[in-house]
């Protein structure tokens, strides 16, 4: 079966045929016209069946679309859903490494605690006989961790309570916050059950 050639759009693709004024024109000569023996109209509808001879020119063949039947899908039951996880108790024998405070001032209580990361300071002072000078000299000691609570925190000064009474100026401390900065011990004050550190931005950035 041979079937029309249709545009994009469906409509049927028409060939272009010989300009019926061309006939008649005077300006042409000597020549010989070969296949210009043509209809001055075309069917639009008319198809040619050269495969089934006794489907006479002009009938309309219908073709019949044989629907697919989609085939059911048979969906997977869902997974069960996770159990939740059950977060453990803290306890307060979590990291022992850690010095805690053994109690807090009324004043503090309730306060929320941060632990610190310290890199203690000793500092060491000479005289010089000669010229009456004084020289500094900064060593460090081993790393460890506090817990402690801030009482002021800027962009140029941190203030803490802490129990301890080993942080001595130049003391390097990297508090575990959103802060996310390095400070070095200023100024040391005593407060109740403790010291008031004061601190201002450090230039060491030691890794804790």
């Amino acid at each position: 079966m041979v079937m029309a050639i249709k545009n994009k759009d469906g409509s049927v693709y028409k060939l272009k045929s010989p300009n019926p004024i061309m006939k008649s024109q005077d300006v042409w000569s000597n020549f010989t016209l070969h296949n210009m023996i043509f209809e001055q109209t075309t069917e639009e509808d008319k198809v040619k069946l050269k495969k089934n001879p006794k489907i006479s020119m002009g009938t309309t063949v219908v073709v019949e679309e044989k629907k697919i039947q989609e085939k059911e899908v048979i969906k997977a039951p869902a997974p069960p859903p996770p159990k939740p996880k059950i977060e453990e108790e803290k306890t307060t024998n979590q990291d022992p490494d850690i010095e805690r405070p053994a109690s807090v001032s009324n004043k503090l209580d309730g306060l929320p605690k941060t632990i610190f990361n310290c890199l203690p300071a000793t500092v060491s002072e000479k005289l010089d006989d000669l010229y009456g000078e004084k020289s500094v000299k900064v060593t460090y000691g081993t790393k460890f961790t506090f817990e402690a609570i801030i009482i002021e925190e800027t962009d140029m000064n941190l203030v803490f309570w802490t129990h301890l009474d080993k942080i001595n100026k130049f003391t390097i401390l990297y508090p575990k916050n959103k802060e996310k900065r390095w400070w070095q011990v200023e100024s040391t004050k005593k407060a109740p059950e403790g010291n008031f550190i004061k601190c201002f931005p450090s230039y060491s950035h030691p890794n804790f």
